[in-house]
């Protein structure tokens, strides 16, 4: 009968616990982190041992394992028991868009743009946007192109230069004087007028309500 109880604790055992006969009684030998029970090496739990050190401090201000309060509302580590041992994590919430250096203690920014990848933080495929991490969020805007260069919003690309614009001895992309130059399409009534980018025709005089400028825009009819 005896026989029989040793093969049954026997093949009871865990890894962390051992056993040895000893007269009548069975000991049994478990690994640190854990305890006897009932004849099973069972985990112990260190988070619900309180760190009593007999120095008689009150119930309400004695800590755990981690040196957190016992009452939830004192300020801490939070202790988080593992099989055989137990971690003290800090208690802490960052918010979105940061998270907690576990060295410094410190909450610190998100990169999104570098965790997510520009792709999928975005939406888009570069280039035709770039991701810009802001602290605790992060934006997403059309790629800026250069003075007189416009951005195709399909290739992504800074197309060398756009209407209106024509490139100089410097390779630049420079406005044209559509008016200067004569390549304005405005009827001979109408004055031409030059902005950056373009140009636009004009009546050669001005008309009181009511009345407009003949074809040749030198009287009012």
């Amino acid at each position: 009968m005896l026989q029989a109880m040793l093969l049954l604790l026997v093949a009871t055992c865990t890894v962390a616990q051992s056993t040895t006969e000893i007269g009548q009684a069975v000991d049994i030998d478990c690994l640190v982190g854990f305890e006897a029970v009932n004849g099973v090496c069972t985990d112990v739990d260190e988070c619900q041992r309180l760190n009593d050190d007999g120095s008689g401090v009150l119930e309400e201000d004695r800590r755990d394992i981690c040196g957190n309060y016992v009452h939830s509302h004192r300020p801490g580590y939070r202790c988080v028991n593992t099989p055989g041992s137990y971690r003290c994590e800090r208690i802490v919430d960052c918010g979105f868009g940061y998270r907690l250096n576990e060295t410094l203690g410190v909450c610190i920014d998100i990169d999104e743009c570098a965790v997510l990848g520009y792709e999928a933080a975005c939406g888009l495929k570069l280039p035709i946007k770039v991701c810009i991490n802001l602290e605790g969020s992060f934006r997403c805007d059309y790629r800026t192109c250069p003075p007189g260069r416009y951005l195709d919003r399909t290739t992504g690309e800074c197309n060398p230069c756009r209407r209106g614009y024509a490139k100089n001895l410097l390779d630049e992309c420079v406005d044209i004087d559509e008016c200067g130059s004569r390549k304005d399409s405005c009827p001979p009534h109408m004055r031409c007028v030059n902005y950056i980018g373009g140009y636009e025709c004009k009546h050669k005089i001005f008309c009181p309500m009511g009345r407009r400028a003949n074809y040749n825009g030198t009287l009012c009819i």
